[in-house]
This record gives structure tokens, C-alpha cells and sequence, in this order.
């Protein structure tokens, strides 16, 4: 195998990434894509001797950056890309290892679990006390809809409150339910049954069920957050990923709409 089939197969940034002087070249690279190598010591505030090596690699060998008159280098836009998936995926995981170790990604199709690096911006709520109080300010704060998948939840008479004002403003909701869910709403289920059902005819609200909801989202226009399911279990409502940052919303509400067209009318019950 020659050196340039020796660099593209696929085991090889691995290797590369492998070697912790390499790796924090490249992470500094990412944050800061036009750094001289006196820059690069200043900023890993390590001396500049202890990873010429591994820039000359990167740089000659490996073929990963681009090196400008100034002497300032670049990494080259495919080494940008792969090493923005692989650093966030890993940092995400890695971050949240004792999680994972009791947890799973649930219903939640290929496409999207290559994009789980998202969720490395995102704030980790641990205990279903903090859990509802982000729920209520979450749909506080919705101005246009509010999107739920759901596996277990309880609808309190503050929480059905806050939703009964929003509609009244003309928010747009849409709920999936498990087939098997677990939702608990409020003594007076009945007569607010009957205070939504307006809401309902004029199409604001809308309910689905699906086969099983493991992986449960709520989410506005504005913000979302997630639970997963615990390994062979349901949705762990005690612990979620919140976070109003832009990409992990679009993954957030493309994530909905999957479940949505793979989800059925509700005909009866449900709120």
C-alpha cells in the first residue's frame, strides 16, 4: 500500500486522533482557523517544541491543514467537517458515559443519530422536579406551537392552564402519544376535555398516537428538550437534554416530524 492509499483508508484518523498533541492541534484548529504556531503554544500553553512534530505530521504527512505565507495554518475543509462530527459525537458521550451507560437512542432513525453531535450543546436536567418546572417555562415561552412526543407525562391543572392561555393566543399544538402510554391529566379530566374541544375543532390542536414512543421531545418554536429511554425500558423521565441552541432545534423538530408521518390520528380520548 502506497502512502496515499495508506492515508485514505478509513481506520486512519483514528490513528491520527489518536495521539493527544494531533488531537488538540486540531480541536484548537477548529476554534481558531487562522493560528501561526507561537499562537497554537500560547493558547494549549505548552511549548512549542513539544508538538512541532505533530504539526509537521499534519501538515506533510497527513496532508490535514493548509499553511498560508504568513505562516498561519488551516485545516482543509474535509479534515473541518469530519473532525466537527466526530469531536462533537464523542465529546457528547463521552461527557455523559454513565448516562449512556443506562440509556439508549430508542426509535430514533440513522439519519438523525449521525447527527446526535448536536447534542453536545445542549444542558443536562437531572430530577423530574426540574424536569416539569422546564416543561411549564418551555410552553410559557411559546408563542407559535408547541410539539410533544410522549411516552409518560403528567399533565398538571397548572401545566393544562398554561396551555388553555396559549391556545386562546392562537398557538398551534401537536401531541404524540405512545399506544401504550402513561399520561396522567387532572381530576377534572372531563370538563377540560370539554374547554379544549373548541381549540380542537378549529384545528389547533392535534393528536397522534404511535406504536411506541421511546424517545420523548417537547419543543416550541423556540426551544426544546429530550428524554431517552433506559436500555430494554421506557423513557426515562427524570433526566433530559434542553438546550435553545439553533441546530440542535432543527434536529429536535426534524425528529418530530418523523415520528408525526409515522404516526396515526387519535381518534378518542387524549389531551
Amino acid at each position: 500500500m502506497d502512502s496515499d492509499e495508506y492515508k485514505s483508508t478509513p481506520h486512519m484518523p483514528f490513528f491520527i486522533l489518536g495521539n493527544g498533541h494531533r488531537y488538540d492541534l486540531i480541536r484548537l484548529l477548529l476554534q481558531h482557523d487562522n493560528l501561526k504556531p507561537t499562537q497554537m503554544a500560547g493558547k494549549l500553553d505548552i511549548p512549542l517544541q513539544n508538538f512541532s512534530r505533530d504539526l509537521s505530521t499534519l501538515y506533510k504527512q497527513w496532508d490535514w491543514l493548509t499553511r498560508d505565507k504568513d505562516d498561519n495554518y488551516h485545516l482543509k475543509p474535509w479534515v473541518k467537517t469530519m473532525c466537527k462530527v466526530l469531536f462533537s459525537t464523542s465529546s457528547f458521550i463521552t461527557k455523559n458515559i454513565e448516562y449512556w451507560e443506562d440509556h439508549d437512542f430508542g426509535d430514533i432513525p440513522d439519519s438523525l443519530l449521525q447527527q446526535i453531535g448536536v447534542f453536545d450543546n445542549t444542558h443536562r436536567i437531572r430530577g423530574k422536579t426540574k424536569i416539569v418546572e422546564k416543561w411549564k417555562k418551555t410552553y410559557k415561552n411559546a408563542d407559535v406551537y408547541i410539539y410533544n412526543t410522549f411516552y409518560e407525562a403528567e399533565y398538571s391543572k397548572e401545566i393544562m392552564d398554561i396551555v388553555y392561555e396559549k391556545l386562546k393566543n392562537d398557538i398551534h399544538t401537536r401531541t404524540i402519544f405512545s399506544d401504550d402510554s402513561h399520561t396522567l391529566f387532572p381530576d377534572d379530566h372531563k370538563e377540560i376535555t370539554k374547554k379544549f374541544s373548541k381549540f380542537k375543532t378549529k384545528g389547533q390542536i392535534e393528536q397522534r398516537t404511535k406504536n411506541k414512543v421511546s424517545t420523548s421531545v417537547v419543543m416550541t418554536e423556540k426551544e426544546a428538550f429530550v428524554m431517552f429511554p433506559r436500555i430494554k425500558g421506557q423513557t426515562d423521565i427524570e433526566e433530559a437534554f434542553y438546550s435553545d441552541d439553533k441546530n440542535f432545534h432543527m434536529w429536535c423538530k426534524e425528529y418530530f416530524e418523523y415520528c408525526w408521518s409515522n404516526a396515526e390520528q387519535l381518534k378518542t380520548g387524549g389531551n
